[in-house]
Order: C-alpha cells, then sequence, then structure tokens
C-alpha cells in the first residue's frame, strides 16, 4: 500500500521502471511459493494417486482453491498467489474485530450467560452441530459482533475511491479528475439519524431491530411483508445499507463478509463455552487508550499515559543520535572539510593499543598516513569527532611549543584553522 502511494506520485510513462522500485511483491511471491510449493506438489500427487476425495485430505483453504481452481490456474504459483491475496485481505480484518468484540464482551460481562446459553442451543438444532445454518439462528451473537463493529469498524473512513473523470453534484459541488474521495464511516455509525443513542453499546440493538422486522413479516399487509424481510437482512451483521458501513456498500460491497461473519461466530462461540472472560480491567484500559480509526480516543488518552512521554523520550534520543551520526558529522560540523576514513574504518583508526596493532587497523593508519601525511578526523560511536595527527610535523603545527598556555577554547580555534590536507 506504502509502494502504491508513492506509484501514484510518478508519471504514467515511468511507472513500468518504478512498480520494480517502490513494490516488494517480487520478493513475497518468492517467499510464500517457498513454503507453499513442497505441500502444493504433495497433495497434487495424492490427488492423482488416491483421487480429489483423498483419505486425510485436509479441510482448509488451500484445499478448497485447488478443487476449485481450473487449469491454467491451478498451478502453485497461481495459488501460492490466491493465498497471499486472501491473507491480505481477510487476516487482519477480521482479527482486528475480534479482539474489539473480546474487548466489550470482558468490559459488559452481563452479556456472557445470555450469549452462552443462545450459543449452546442452537448448536444443537443440527446433528452436525457447527454449522452456518446453526449460527444463523443466533439473533443475539450476531448483534453483539455488528454492535462492535459499529463503534469500532476497521477505519473512520469507508468506501475509498478515486474519481476516473471529473463529475458535478446536484448541489454544484465538483470532484475533479483523480480526486480521492470516501464515506464517513465512524461519523455516520455514530449518527443520531440512524441510531438511538449511538454513543452507547448496546449489545442487542439489531436483535431488537431484527425481532420488529419478523413482526412486520408476519402481516398480512404485503408491503409491509417485504418491508420486513429488508430490514431482517438489512440488520445481520452481513448487511449493508446507508447507516451501516463496515463491509463498504454498493456494487463493490465486501464479498467476503459472509465467510467472515461465520469466522468471527465460530471464534466467539468457542470463547463463550470455553472461558468464563474475566479480565473486563484489562479491556477498559485497553478500549480507552487507543485513538486511531478503529478503536476511538483521543489524543488526551495518550497524554494520560506514562508510556507515552517514555515513548517520546525515547524517540528524542533516538534522532538525537542518529542526527550526530549521519547528518551532522558530514554536512554541518565546522570539521567536515577535514578527510577521514569511513565510519567503519574510523572505528579501528580509534580503537584501543591490541587493535591498532592489529593488522587490519595497522592497514587503515597507514594508508591514511601516506595519503594526507598530516591530519585525520574520524567518526565515532554516535558522531564522535576526534582528530588524530598522523606525524610530529602536524602535531606541533596544532600545539605549537608551548601548547600548556592554550586553553581549550584557543586549541580548538587553532584545530579549525590549521588541521586541514597538506600532502605528504
Amino acid at each position: 500500500m506504502i509502494g502504491s502511494f508513492f506509484l501514484g506520485l510518478v508519471p504514467s510513462f515511468l511507472k513500468p521502471a518504478a512498480g520494480k522500485l517502490f513494490t516488494t511483491l517480487s520478493g513475497s511471491h518468492r517467499r510464500i511459493f517457498k513454503h507453499l510449493e513442497p505441500i502444493i506438489a504433495e497433495r497434487k500427487a495424492k490427488i492423482a494417486e488416491y483421487g480429489p476425495d483423498y483419505p486425510g485430505k485436509p479441510n482448509d483453504l488451500l484445499s478448497w482453491f485447488m478443487d476449485a481452481a481450473p487449469a491454467p490456474y491451478d498451478t502453485a504459483e497461481s495459488l501460492a498467489l490466491r493465498i497471499l491475496d486472501t491473507n491480505f485481505v481477510a487476516l487482519h480484518s477480521t482479527s482486528m474485530s475480534f479482539v474489539h468484540a473480546l474487548y466489550h464482551l470482558a468490559s459488559k460481562p452481563s452479556y456472557v450467560d445470555a450469549l452462552r446459553a443462545e450459543v449452546l442451543e442452537n448448536l444443537g438444532i443440527e446433528s452436525a452441530g457447527w454449522t452456518q445454518n446453526a449460527f444463523s439462528h443466533c439473533w443475539k451473537l450476531d448483534s453483539f459482533l455488528k454492535e462492535s463493529q459499529r463503534l469500532n469498524g476497521l477505519g473512520a473512513l469507508s468506501l475509498p475511491r478515486k474519481a476516473m473523470r471529473s463529475y458535478t453534484f446536484r448541489d454544484g459541488t465538483t470532484i475533479p479528475e483523480g480526486t480521492m474521495i470516501a464515506a464517513t464511516q465512524t461519523a455516520t455509525h455514530l449518527d443520531e439519524a440512524y441510531y438511538l443513542d449511538p454513543d452507547e453499546f448496546d449489545g442487542y440493538r439489531f436483535s431488537k431491530l431484527r425481532e420488529q422486522a419478523v413482526g412486520k413479516d408476519q402481516s398480512n399487509n404485503s408491503d409491509e411483508t417485504e418491508q420486513g424481510q429488508d430490514e431482517d437482512w438489512r440488520h445481520r451483521l452481513t448487511g449493508t445499507g446507508s447507516g451501516y458501513l463496515a463491509f463498504g456498500g454498493g456494487r463493490h460491497v465486501c464479498p467476503g463478509r459472509f465467510f467472515a461473519s461465520l469466522e468471527l461466530k465460530c471464534m466467539m462461540a468457542y470463547i463463550l463455552l470455553s472461558s468464563t472472560c474475566p479480565m473486563p480491567v484489562l479491556a477498559i484500559r485497553l478500549y480507552s487508550a487507543w485513538a486511531d480509526g478503529s478503536l476511538r480516543g483521543t489524543l488526551q488518552d495518550f497524554m494520560n499515559d506514562p508510556v507515552f512521554y517514555v515513548a517520546i523520550f525515547i524517540s528524542l534520543i533516538f534522532i538525537s543520535l542518529a542526527y550526530r551520526a549521519t547528518v551532522y558529522p558530514y554536512l554541518l560540523s565546522p570539521l567536515k572539510h577535514i578527510p577521514g576514513p569511513s565510519l567503519l574504518d574510523g572505528h579501528l583508526l580509534l580503537g584501543h593499543y591490541p587493535q591498532i596493532l592489529a593488522s587490519e587497523a595497522g592497514q587503515i593508519q597507514k594508508y591514511w598516513v601516506e595519503k594526507y601525511g598530516s591530519t585525520v578526523k574520524a567518526v565515532g560511536p554516535f558522531g564522535l569527532e576526534r582528530l588524530i595527527f598522523t606525524s610530529p610535523k602536524a602535531l606541533r603545527a596544532i600545539l605549537v611549543e608551548k601548547a600548556s598556555h592554550f586553553d581549550k577554547a584557543s586549541v580548538y580555534a587553532l584545530i579549525l584553522s590549521t588541521a586541514k590536507p597538506t600532502g605528504n
């Protein structure tokens, strides 16, 4: 994504060349292919020997891709790239949503018993147990997850689009070609026009709306029946609309939301059936500390945290050291005109006596003495500069005959005026 941003700043005729510079896709492709190619080859060998439903066949995403992929898209490279694409799209979004839901559940333990009872009741409907149909009856769980996403979506904005041509709205607003636009997801989810008490977490908000929709669906009025069916669908976790933008909207609404919904419900059901969720204090603390497009907060939340100041202090030290070691000695130092070895060779030149006697350090000193015969600058750790006089003549030129008569400032002034390369 960062690479694509910089690529967008490059003229069109340079993009083919710049694409290789700003993106690391080829490296990522090689790494995932290295891991998956042996696995794909092994599974293909078993399919060729025992058939597509061979004993012990893994029931995972890679097997699903291999079953569905027609030629020529069934190669190991094509399958590996599809795994990479799926990971890019699906992992961070479901992980963030699940963590947010866990925080809400742990900080509001009053929901635990009701959600656990609903899961136990509905998972026993079918003999197969944990199925999509069984989870479709878990209205409260569905509502809880949707309410968590409403308050903590994947970002402050949704539906990012680029205008392919200039467009003027009916109110006269004109969007020039190339303009990036988006919908305000967080503001929409907190709009009183769509939700009653939008700042409050109500885990059963959407299940209650679905129950009202079912009442309309059961009426004898065909218009109300159709309206009830539409509202029932819209208030599900996978439903979309102008007031709920977590999965986007329009023709390009998230196609993986149905799988993500089932995945979230399975993970939450597992937690409900195997844990008592004893972490309300931790959950409240983490919830209030975030301040980005995913978890709402303010800069004040960070400023109230001592970690904030520790991070600032460490960052300032790092920036200062980086400045001293890179920018200052080569661009801003008053000694920048004095020649010297590289940073690594400078460490050897400033080394202790045993290091100086080593062949490598000795060669470095000999080289600089033969090349300049006077004064050498060596940059040590953290940009600390040292002047090294490589001959008695150079030393006398700095200290003269009565060096003890000079204070530190005077000696430094003499260094700046006389320490210049003079040759052998």
